[in-house]
């Protein structure tokens, strides 16, 4: 039965690839183009924690360098941008392949070219919790550094992976397992908002611009990169250059996460 759909179905596109086109693609094509030359100037987060005219801290929590500009540019762009201090929390040094120190060097040139200094980088190397896909972090141990760490920088705002960590790496996950933790046992400083930055389904993903119009429609906050904006975050992929793989060009190409970055806040006691 699920052959004969599939077979009907591939049928039916054939013959009506024309009007398909003409009437779907084409249009939702222009309305994509359109809603980013509309919009594109950038949605934020609710501005009673952030605001353009009041500087505020915000700190990103990520597990690998490359991380923040793979998957979080656009808000950290944007951020920088309306004046806000950004820091960086990477919890490991990305020393899967004996990489680490280049990679590290790596990460502090790619914040740099994102606007945030190098002071503001803090860069982890823990055998509690490796670059490693292959192992289970210490939710404890991460929990008491991600504790202390925004116990030490006080921010108004935490940006770290959902629960499907985006590309749904391991230690992805368990950064947002940590985080979590931390809201549900109320240790989260009251003046910390925690924000998640959302996975979406690998057709989302590699559509690029072609996912700003459903974006805008299922997210309240979202971050949308100028042309600009989207080079500045090409150059500092580039400043990964062990990680500059063919397929990494390609996601650089593709991928919606150049360009677009939609978040749901967690509630200081809840769940994202």
């Amino acid at each position: 039965m699920a052959g004969n759909l599939t077979t009907d179905f591939i049928e039916f596109l054939s013959e009506h690839k024309d009007e398909i086109t003409k009437y779907f693609v084409y249009p939702y094509l222009i309305l994509a183009v359109v809603v980013y030359l509309v919009f594109g100037s950038v949605r934020s987060f609710n501005y009673r924690a952030i605001s353009s005219s009041v500087p505020q801290k915000v700190l990103l929590i990520t597990a690998h360098p490359d991380d923040e500009c793979m998957f979080m540019a656009p808000v950290v762009l944007s951020l920088v941008r309306e004046g806000h201090l950004v820091s960086v929390l990477c919890l490991t040094t990305g020393n899967y392949y004996g990489l680490g120190e280049q990679r590290k060097g790596e990460l502090l040139r790619s914040c740099e070219l994102l606007g945030v200094g190098r002071q503001q980088v803090k860069v982890e190397d823990n055998s509690l919790y490796p670059d490693d896909p292959s192992v289970t972090w210490d939710e404890e141990a991460v929990s008491d550094r991600l504790r202390s760490t925004i116990y030490t920088i006080q921010p108004n705002a935490v940006i770290t992976f959902d629960s499907s960590g985006i590309s749904g790496h391991i230690n992805h996950k368990a950064v947002h397992s940590a985080l979590l933790s931390l809201c549900e046992q109320g240790i989260m400083p009251q003046y910390s908002r925690v924000f998640c930055l959302n996975s979406v389904n690998i057709l989302r993903k590699y559509v690029s611009i072609l996912d700003l119009p459903l974006s805008y429609v299922v997210s309240r906050n979202i971050y949308v990169s100028s042309p600009l904006a989207v080079l500045r975050s090409w150059r500092a992929m580039f400043a990964h250059r062990s990680q500059l793989t063919w397929f990494r060009i390609l996601y650089l190409v593709f991928s919606r996460y150049m360009l677009i970055n939609t978040l749901t806040e967690v509630c200081h006691h809840g769940d994202c």
